[in-house]
């Protein structure tokens, strides 16, 4: 069994995204409802003093943020809901 990296890639087509492990969310990179584009960066969280970027799955937007920089989240926790776009 490989190691769980955060990597969320059962999540291609839109949906929520975790945090990958307990951690304080840094900042939020884009605004809701912006288009981005796959793997572009959405939301930096700080954990055992590394930051895990979170990254679009596919092209859409963020519907909503769960937190906000400073918050403290436990691990699998959904940060975001993500509508990835119709094509």
């Amino acid at each position: 069994m490989s190691p769980d990296l955060g990597l969320d890639t059962d999540n291609t087509d839109g949906g929520s995204l975790r945090a990958p492990m307990n951690g304080t969310v840094v900042s939020l990179l884009v605004k809701m409802g912006t288009p981005v584009s796959k793997g572009d960066t959405l939301l930096v969280m700080e954990a055992m003093k590394m930051e895990h970027t979170i990254d679009a799955p596919a092209d859409g937007m963020v519907t909503e943020f769960y937190f906000q920089p400073g918050d403290l989240v436990d691990g699998g926790a959904d940060l975001l809901a993500f509508a990835g776009s119709e094509t």
